[in-house]
Order: C-alpha cells, then structure tokens, then sequence
C-alpha cells in the first residue's frame, strides 16, 4: 500500500502531508518563480520504504529540558538521513521542480521541492524538503518564519531569525547563524561561518564549526 509522508511534532498536533495544493510564490521572484509545467504536489505518495515519521522537539525553556543538558544523536537526525536518501532516489520523482534562483517568500504549508540555487527563503511556515538538484546547489539565506526544513545536498548562506524551528542540513555547509531559536543539524557538512544570538542545539555530525561563538544558550557540539 501506498503511505504518505507523515511529519510528527512532539510539541505541536501532527501534521499530515497530504491534499497539498500547488503553491504559488512570492511575485517578488517574477518568472523565475514558475513551477515547472508538470510539477504537481497535490497527491504526495510514496513506496513501502519511504520514512514515514520525522519526530521533531521545539527548543523548550524549560530549565530542566534537554536544551540544557548534553546531548547525544536525536532521533529526528536519522530520520532526517533516510529522508534525503529516500528523496535524493526513488521519491525525487514526487517532488516540485523550481527554476533556478528562485525565492521562497511569505508562504505556509507544505512544500517538497527539488532545486539548483534558491537565492532566499523568507518568513516561510510549514514544512519543507529540498532537494538539490546538482553538485553544489545552493540557498542562499533562510530569514524569518518557523517550521521544519530539511535540505539534502545543498549548502546554506545564513540562517537568521528563525523562531521555534527545526533545520537538518545533510550532505551540504552552513554559514553563519543568528538570532535563532532552534535545533540545527549538519551532516557531511561543516557550520563555516559564527553562531550569535542562539538558542537551541547545532549539531554536526562529520564536521566541525569553524567560526565563533556569541551569547549561545544551548548546545553546539559534534558528533
């Protein structure tokens, strides 16, 4: 039988990827925002392998919560790994492919998508899978919004200003973090650039963070 992505968050109701509509973007992006003719993500369904449950923790402030604690490697980071291997095989066929250069702006729900270089993500509310379509695809930065983003293969600029979300970033870098309330995970990848501002949890799992750390309340650590 035919199961559809399901995303489980511990601390909000589930939220079922299923009956999405075909997403429209941000104007500000003009044709470089056209979905491909035959894109469709109305009807995401998947093989008896697909992962069936991303399993994600918010960041609590509560002081005896993991946030304070040290931390070992979360479910939510394997289940993000079997993610990107199933969409970068068998499921790259059900994701939406985007032009090159695009901009992902003021949009909620759920997108999966597969694309060369999106020059930003901003305010954005849902879920997201993105995929990168060749070597060395990019995003340029995620500003603003809350959710849960997995990106497989691609490298990401900056990440600011996100609150209450959740960001695995596999086979791919990130630069520079601040201002954000969240768990970031980095796999194959190193975190280049400095952490300020931010609370929650980096995790890297076969890099290291290179750059400098201000005003961290959390964990960043490699594994």
């Amino acid at each position: 039988m035919n199961k559809k992505l399901i995303i489980s968050l511990m601390a909000i109701p589930m939220i079922f990827f299923q009956n999405c509509s075909n997403v429209e973007f941000s104007p500000e992006a003009s044709v470089n925002s056209k979905l491909a003719d035959d894109a469709d993500i109305s009807d995401l369904t998947a093989e008896e392998d697909t992962p069936q449950h991303i399993n994600i923790g918010f960041p609590s402030t509560d002081p005896d919560s993991p946030l304070n604690i040290n931390v070992g490697f979360p479910p939510r980071a394997n289940q993000a790994l079997q993610t990107c291997k199933y969409y970068q095989g068998a499921g790259r066929a059900f994701l939406t492919e985007l032009p090159p250069n695009t901009n992902i702006v003021n949009q909620s729900g759920n997108l999966n998508i597969l694309a060369d270089n999106i020059e930003k993500i901003e305010n954005f509310n849902g879920n997201m899978i993105i995929v990168g379509k060749v070597d060395a695809s990019q995003i340029g930065s995620i500003n603003g919004g809350m959710g849960n983003i997995i990106i497989c293969g691609m490298s990401v600029g900056h990440i600011s200003n996100l609150r209450l979300s959740n960001i695995s970033v596999v086979g791919g870098d990130v630069g520079s973090i601040d201002k954000v309330n969240a768990n970031i995970n980095v796999f194959d990848g190193d975190v280049t650039g400095d952490i300020s501002n931010f609370r929650g949890n980096v995790l890297i799992s076969n890099g290291q963070h290179l750059g400098n750390q201000s005003n961290v309340s959390g964990n960043v650590a490699g594994l």
